[in-house]
Parts: C-alpha cells; sequence; structure tokens
C-alpha cells in the first residue's frame, strides 16, 4: 500500500482498524460473468470496512501517471473488482500519483469508478481530495443503497378509507361534482340541543306545580317547541 494514501485516509479521519492493506484476508466472489477473481497484482491496495460490523464499503488503487487509456483499462479492473468484492454497494477509488508533474494538485488525484463503464463512457469520475468520502459518508451510502433495495420500486397507491363514494344517479350513471355539495355537517354540541331539552322539562314540571306559572295552553306551546327543536336535533346527528 502507498505510504501517500495511508496517510491521507487517516488525514481523513479514518481509523486504522478500517484500513485494511492484507486483501488476501477478504474474500472475494465471483461475479457469476465468466470473469477470474482478479490477482494480487492487479487488485486494490487497500479496501475500507467498517470496523464494528466489518461491512466493506470501498476499495483503493494507487496508481502511476497513466495516460487516458491505461486510466481507462485500470477503471474497468476495479470497477470489476468491486463488484466481486462487495456488488455495487462497495465504491472503488483510483489515486493516480505523478511525481513529475508541474502543478501540485495534478501530482495527487483522485478518481471515482463507475460500477459498469461502458465503452462510451470508460473514464472514471474526478473528485476533488476534499471531497473523497469519509467514513461516515461510506457508511451512510451503504445504508442508502440497503433502504433502496427494500423498497419496492412500484408502490401501489390506496383508496383513501375516508373519501366518498362516488354519487350515482337513478339510471346508474355517475353525478358530476358542481363543487357546491355542502360538506358533512359536525356533530352538534351541547349547547344546541340543551335548549330544546331545558325548556320541554320545565314546561313539564310546570304542570305538577302547585302554582303553575304557565296555563294549560303555554305549556303546551312550550313542550311543543321544545320536542321540534330536540327532534331536529336528533335528526341532525345521524
Amino acid at each position: 500500500m502507498d505510504e501517500l494514501v495511508f496517510r491521507f485516509l487517516l488525514d481523513c479521519g479514518y481509523p486504522r482498524a478500517s484500513i485494511v492493506d492484507e486483501l488476501e484476508l477478504l474474500a472475494v466472489s465471483g461475479t457469476g460473468d465468466g470473469v477470474d477473481t482478479p490477482t494480487e497484482a492487479t487488485g486494490p491496495d487497500i479496501a475500507i470496512l467498517d470496523p464494528e460490523t466489518l461491512e466493506r464499503l470501498a476499495v483503493f488503487r494507487t496508481v502511476g501517471p497513466l495516460d487516458p487509456d491505461g486510466l481507462s483499462a485500470e477503471t474497468e479492473t476495479l470497477a470489476r473488482f468491486a463488484r466481486q468484492f462487495g456488488g455495487h454497494a462497495v465504491q472503488g477509488f483510483l489515486v493516480r500519483i505523478d511525481p513529475q508533474a508541474d502543478l501540485a494538485e495534478e501530482s495527487v488525484r483522485f478518481y471515482r469508478v463507475r460500477h459498469d463503464p461502458t465503452p462510451e463512457d470508460p473514464m472514471p469520475e474526478y473528485v476533488p481530495a476534499h471531497a473523497v468520502p469519509d467514513l461516515d459518508t461510506l457508511r451512510l451510502r451503504l445504508r442508502l443503497i440497503a433502504w433502496s433495495d427494500a423498497v419496492s420500486p412500484v408502490t401501489p397507491v390506496l383508496a383513501d378509507p375516508d373519501e366518498d363514494e362516488e354519487a350515482f344517479d337513478l339510471e346508474g350513471m355517475p353525478i358530476e361534482s358542481t363543487g357546491f355539495e355542502r360538506a358533512p355537517s359536525a356533530r352538534p354540541g351541547a349547547a344546541v340541543w340543551l335548549p330544546g331539552l331545558v325548556l320541554t322539562g320545565l314546561a313539564l314540571a310546570d304542570l305538577f306545580l302547585a302554582r303553575p306559572v304557565l296555563d294549560a295552553e303555554q305549556a303546551l306551546l312550550a313542550i311543543g317547541a321544545g320536542t321540534l327543536l330536540f327532534w331536529a336535533v336528533l335528526v341532525r346527528r345521524r
């Protein structure tokens, strides 16, 4: 493993336990595409693992000052290894080192490898040094991928149980909404039905008093008014 990359990862906050350079300790499975498992000469220099869960997060490979064709070939090789190493959840990075570069920022350049490079776009994606993901970013990416795989791509739309059923006329044809339908009324409270109940109760009680305040006709009218009011409230509650 290149000492420069190792120091860079430590500066990025990677714990030493997450940087694994003994890749022979990690099993690499085939992809079923007829490609042999990469050898040590073509494999990455280091792997990034979650030190708590041992989940595989990323692989880094250091290369020299390659031309575009050489960089494209390395991209394809590392992409194949990343798929075999941990599926699409593992991110691959190429570190191109050119000690003879005229500019300091050109001496070390990081590239993110696409998992499925195509002949039309075989080049990796350039990533500035400050944008190389840290351990927490790789952990979050793994969780997002797991969540995305668990969610069905097509979510059925369920009918709203509170939605009113479509109205039909006598001939069975749906009635178009005019926008002026009466909204369902709220259930009345005690302030609405209590006056009718009190009025009826007072009129009935007045009939049995020794000295009634209301005469028979007035009591009858009060009972009738209270009964009608109370009945209207009961009908509205249904």
